[in-house]
Order: structure tokens, then C-alpha cells, then sequence
């Protein structure tokens, strides 16, 4: 696929191929070729709008069969000359007769449905006219809603006031939703009507007969059908690798038969003037920890890692100015809290599931990429799982582990193993700012209390909080007895809390079960109620039927 969108890209910088871009855009992008491929096989008809996206794309490929297959010569057909006069003749010039480019159909021109058509529009001529006269009548001036002509249910009908309608004026078709207005078809125009719902249903009938006859005649041509199909979905996949690549500069990368990867420049494409970095891991390198400070372009780089592994497997180009890389098996990328409270797991928890999920999924090869690896516990103890967990991984299969962390012993281990290589991202102190450039050899210090200072400096109160973390740091001493007696103490008002819950909990599921009888006993009475006035409601709608059956009501001002 690398290959292929290379060779678009030397086509689009060397020959004008405008026109089968534009016959790509011209196309309909939700059309699925599969269901017009089985319509056809099973001679199942297709509507004359659908039919005209089908034309549309044997006229492109016809239109542009030599520039196609002068690029792409696996798209050569086998007797084109007599495919394109068949295919004109039976079906192209007889659909396009009356169904214009755009899907704009004209049923005045085909010739069996014309004289109908013809028929319709004179007839629906006559019953405007008919209506319009209706309506500016002076016998209808108090009667009219408003003086407008509607098709409802393929009927023409004028609304007339619901307090003003008598049966002579014709037949209720429709009421609005208030009841105020009724659409009515007068007497006059009733005849009409029918005739011409009788003609359209005449025309209805050709069409779908019309429509099977071109399926009929696209049958035979089924396999080049599915060739044009081929090309074009080929085709727009292609050309969209190609303009991607494009529009973001990426590379032609040099495939690597060894683990590791050389991106020299690299950068993230969805990044506005991203800072480039060389990103570099031998086949002799087991990882790479990355450390510094938040914001600092770690987690940036770990997701060009993963992108550009992506972009790879579907033939796209690559983010870097120059690219040697090895092309994993697999990849797994560690970025996000996937704590869920719903099924008890913590942050930790989550993600020692992440990890054995991992485990039993390596491959011959693979890229594992994770963001502030056991970052929600205990720095000595994220640290030690972590070294045991890539003494593993590197123990059962081919791994290259790229990670970022802030915790001191992991990088300080890490840094010793020549295993591994250590590298950060950049601060500018005096700035206050990263750099997002990458540092090899050594670990980064997360600057978090130098970023603090610098925060927070102009304020007194977070003055003496610096000061005072300075005074644990620098004396590494801590209290442990009054820390343990700190601890005794919370302990026992978390206690209290929780007795105090206990009882708080029994009170409230106890004024619950009362709330519930008082709830049930209102419903009851108040279905009880409705019931009754539900019944009441029946028998007087019951009582004025009975009076319409017997025509004591026959007014529709007496029924309201």
C-alpha cells in the first residue's frame, strides 16, 4: 500500500488527472456497492433516483477509461469497445432520455408515460382552477380557514372552518390538530380526484416496470459492474491517503527488517507548529523511559509512536522528515484513567487488569506504549512492579516498552540498565515553559516544585508552603510517631463516622418504608378516582353514539 500512495503522489506532481477527482466527487458517497451488486444478480428493482447513481458511475469510468487504465493497467477491460457500445446503447441513452445527471427525472419525455403525465398535469389543471374558484366564491367567504389549495393523501382538498362545514360541501379528508379546520374535497372536483389518483397509480405501475427492465439489461453486465465498482472504491482510498499525506508533509519511510525505529525530525501532524524531535531505538534496546515535567510533550510523543504504527498498516506515510522503522505485530497503548466505579475498580486496579489483559495477547513482535505507568500509587512500589513487569514482558516475547513516569526510583534503576535507554522532555525555567524537546541519556526531574515557585511566588501564603516542603525534602525527615498518632486519631473519628452512618442509614431505610405504604395508599385512592371519572367519561360518549346511530344528532354544532 506504501508503494501505491507513493505512485499517486508522483501521478497527482507529474500528469493532470482532475478529471477522475472530479468524477470522484461527483459520485455519491453513501452508495453501497453490495446492494446494487445482489439488486442485480437477483433482479430485485431499484428505484430510478438509485438507478441514476449506478448510471453515473459506468458513465465516469467509461469517460475516463484511458486515463484509467493508463495509470492503473489492472483495470483494463476485456473488449471495452463493445462493453461501452452495448452499455450506451441498452441502458445509458434510454435512461438518460428522461433521468438527467443530477437525478432530476422528467416523466414528460419517456415515451410510454408521457401521454399519462401529459394527461395529470391537465387534469390537476382543472381541479386548481375548480379550487381556486371555490374558493374566491362569495357563498364560501364565511367558510374558508384560509384560502390556500393542500394535497393530502393525493387528494386535493381547501380547508374549510370546522363550526362552518355542512355535508354538501363534500368529503372530510383530513382535521387539523386543534379541530378548528377541516380539510375538505369539494363535490366538484371529487370525479377529479379519482382520475387522477387512477393515472398516477398507471404511471406508478410503468415506472416500476421501467425500473425492472434495467436491471434486467444491467445483468449481463454484472462482472464489469463490480471491476467499476473496484476501481473506485480503489481509487478514493488511495487518493485519500495521497492527499493526507499531502497535507500533513509526511515521509516515505524506509521499512526496517529489525525491531526499533530511527524518526529523525518527528513530530505529531495534528499539532499546530510542532516542535521536532529525533526519536531513535535500536534492535539492541529493550525501551525507552521518558521523565520531566507535566506538559513537557511525553505523552505527544508516545501517541506519534502509536500513530505512526497506525498510519502504517494502512499505507499512509509517516510524521518525520526521515523514517527507518520496524513494522510490530502488535500494538498497545496505555494512556487513560480507566477506573470504573461500577464494577469496583480503582485507578490501580483498572490498570493491573490493563496489564493482564496484556500479557495474554503478546505477539512475535511487539510495541508497548504506556503513559505514567502505576501512577496513582506508591512511588517505591510503582517503581518495583514496573521493573518486574518488563523483566516479564522481555522474558515471554519480543517487546520493545516505551513508558513515561515520574517516579525517581524507577527512572534512577532504569537509568543504570543498559538495557534501556533514558531520556526527558525540556523545561525553561526562567520561562516557566517546556521546550518539547527530547533529551537522550538522562532522566528528567518533573519540576514540580520549581513550576510551583514559580506559580505561586508573588502570593505569601503559597510562599511558606514552598518553603516548608523545602524543610521535608531537604531534611528528609518525618515525624513518624506523631504521623502514627495523626493516623490513630482519623481512625477513630472515621469510626464515630461510620456508627453515626450505620444509625443514619437504618433511620432513613425505615422513613422509606413508611413513605412507601403512604405512597401506595395515595396511588390506590387516585386510581380509584380516575377510574371512576374515567367511567363516567365512557358512558356519556356511549350515550351521545347511540344518539348519532338514532339521528338524534346530526348536526356536527349539536355533537360538540
Amino acid at each position: 500500500m506504501l508503494d501505491q500512495t507513493k505512485y499517486l503522489l508522483h501521478i497527482l506532481d507529474t500528469r493532470d488527472i482532475s478529471e477522475l477527482i472530479s468524477n470522484l466527487h461527483s459520485l455519491n458517497p453513501e452508495l453501497n456497492h453490495l446492494v446494487y451488486e445482489q439488486r442485480i444478480l437477483k433482479e430485485h428493482p431499484i428505484s430510478l433516483h438509485s438507478l441514476n447513481y449506478l448510471v453515473q458511475f459506468i458513465e465516469n469510468f467509461i469517460n475516463s477509461f484511458r486515463l484509467i487504465t493508463d495509470i492503473f493497467p489492472q483495470y483494463e477491460l476485456n473488449d471495452f469497445q463493445a462493453f461501452k457500445r452495448k452499455v450506451n446503447q441498452e441502458i445509458i441513452k434510454k435512461f438518460r432520455a428522461f433521468v438527467e445527471s443530477d437525478g432530476e427525472i422528467h416523466l414528460e419525455k419517456h415515451p410510454e408515460i408521457a401521454p399519462l403525465y401529459q394527461k395529470q398535469q391537465e387534469l390537476e389543471f382543472k381541479i386548481r382552477t375548480t379550487l381556486n374558484n371555490f374558493l374566491n366564491a362569495s357563498t364560501h367567504e364565511n367558510k374558508i380557514a384560509f384560502k390556500t389549495i393542500d394535497l393530502i393523501n393525493d387528494r386535493y382538498v381547501v380547508p374549510i372552518k370546522s363550526d362552518s362545514y355542512e355535508s354538501s360541501i363534500g368529503q372530510i379528508i383530513h382535521r387539523s390538530d386543534t379541530g378548528h379546520t377541516l380539510y375538505i374535497e369539494p363535490k366538484s372536483i371529487s370525479q377529479d380526484n379519482f382520475k387522477r389518483l387512477e393515472l398516477i397509480v398507471q404511471i406508478q405501475a410503468i415506472i416500476a416496470r421501467v425500473e425492472r427492465d434495467f436491471i434486467r439489461k444491467l445483468l449481463p453486465f454484472l462482472d464489469q459492474i463490480k471491476l467499476i465498482f473496484s476501481f473506485y472504491k480503489f481509487f478514493d482510498e488511495l487518493y485519500a491517503r495521497a492527499k493526507f499525506t499531502k497535507q500533513f508533509n509526511l515521509s516515505y519511510p524506509s521499512l526496517s527488517p529489525d525491531k526499533g525505529f530511527r524518526l529523525y525530525n518527528a513530530f505529531h501532524p495534528l499539532i499546530s507548529n510542532p516542535v521536532k524531535n529525533d526519536i531513535l531505538l535500536s534492535p539492541d534496546n529493550k525501551g525507552l523511559i521518558i521523565s520531566g515535567p507535566n506538559t513537557g510533550g511525553k505523552t505527544a510523543t508516545l501517541k506519534l509512536l502509536a500513530l505512526t504504527q497506525t498510519l502504517l498498516r494502512y499505507g499512509f506515510f509517516i510524521p518525520c522528515d526521515e523514517g527507518h522503522i520496524f513494522l510490530y505485530d502488535r500494538i498497545f497503548y496505555f494512556g487513560n484513567d480507566n477506573q470504573d466505579l461500577t464494577k469496583g475498580l480503582s485507578s490501580f486496579a483498572a490498570e493491573v487488569e490493563n496489564y493482564k489483559d496484556l500479557l495474554q495477547n503478546l505477539s512475535t513482535s511487539n510495541l508497548i506504549l504506556i503513559d505514567e505507568i502505576f501512577n496513582s500509587t506508591s512511588s517505591e512500589e510503582a517503581s518495583a512492579l514496573a521493573i518486574a513487569l518488563f523483566e516479564k514482558l522481555d522474558s515471554i516475547s519480543e517487546c520493545h516498552i516505551i513508558i513515561s513516569s515520574h517516579h525517581q526510583t524507577l527512572k534512577s534503576i532504569m537509568h543504570q540498565n543498559n538495557d534501556y535507554i533514558s531520556a526527558h522532555v525540556g523545561f525553561d525555567l526562567d520561562e516557566n515553559l517546556p521546550t518539547y524537546t527530547l533529551h537522550y541519556g538522562t532522566p528528567g526531574a518533573s519540576q514540580a516544585l520549581q513550576i510551583f515557585y514559580n506559580m505561586t511566588s508573588k502570593h505569601q501564603y503559597f510562599q511558606d508552603i514552598y518553603n516548608q516542603s523545602l524543610k521535608y525534602i531537604d531534611n528528609k525527615v518525618i515525624h513518624y510517631e506523631k504521623l502514627l498518632n495523626s493516623i490513630a486519631d482519623k481512625e477513630n473519628e472515621l469510626s464515630k463516622l461510620l456508627r453515626d452512618n450505620r444509625s443514619l442509614n437504618q433511620q432513613l431505610k425505615n422513613q422509606k418504608k413508611s413513605m412507601e405504604g403512604v405512597i401506595k395508599l395515595k396511588i390506590n385512592e387516585a386510581v380509584k378516582s380516575t377510574e371512576e371519572k374515567l367511567k363516567n367519561i365512557t358512558n356519556k360518549a356511549e350515550r351521545v353514539l347511540q344518539q348519532v346511530k338514532m339521528g338524534e344528532i346530526s348536526k356536527v354544532r349539536q355533537l360538540d
